[in-house]
């Protein structure tokens, strides 16, 4: 059975998520960019570890879902804030196995380097430097409009031109992709 959690961030946003208690081992799953807690995989992974009687734990980003906040007042680091903060919460129960996809792949990796209760790390296309390397693939005219504006859909589909990207997550993206590879 999934429990609701709540945790406040230090600006003083909730974040929102569901938790199963289990034996063994927790199973976290850190969804992609602009996807919610309860998609396809998390589904998945969440009756994988229920048939098991592992737990699981799932939550929504800041901005997104259903946590608190506006979309385009958080950065790539408060996002991987957040990641980090679920995993404390885990951090008393058995061993953690992070499970990440896209995005969440890549801030999974960089939370398991700092977080001695993560065992296990699986990863899903894990999208390292992602908003760097969108950057560096469109021209340079979007590039500079792009950093001129301050924010720019990831393309046409309909649910990113809801959303557009801040140009800080291109420099948020570089400064943790230098961090961890200079």
């Amino acid at each position: 059975m999934m429990d609701p959690f709540t945790l406040t961030c230090a600006d003083g946003t909730t974040l929102r998520g569901d938790r199963a208690i289990g034996k063994d081992r927790q199973c976290l799953f850190i969804t992609g960019f602009l996807s919610k807690r309860w998609g396809n995989k998390s589904k998945a992974l969440a009756q994988w570890c229920q048939d098991r009687g592992w737990g699981f734990c799932c939550f929504d980003f800041r901005g997104w879902g259903d946590s608190g906040g506006n979309w385009g007042d958080y950065r790539l680091l408060h996002w991987l804030e957040d990641a980090e903060a679920v995993t404390n919460l885990l951090a008393a129960g058995p061993p953690v196995t992070i499970v990440g996809n896209s995005l969440g792949g890549w801030l999974a990796w960089l939370v398991a380097q700092e977080q001695p209760v993560v065992e296990e790390l699986i990863l899903i296309a894990p999208a390292f430097n992602m908003m760097d390397l969108r950057a560096a693939q469109i021209s340079e005219a979007r590039r500079e409009r792009w950093q001129a504006t301050g924010s720019m859909p990831w393309d046409d589909e309909p649910l990113h031109r809801e959303a557009p990207i801040p140009w800080h997550w291109v420099e948020d993206s570089q400064t943790l992709w230098r961090r961890r590879f200079t």
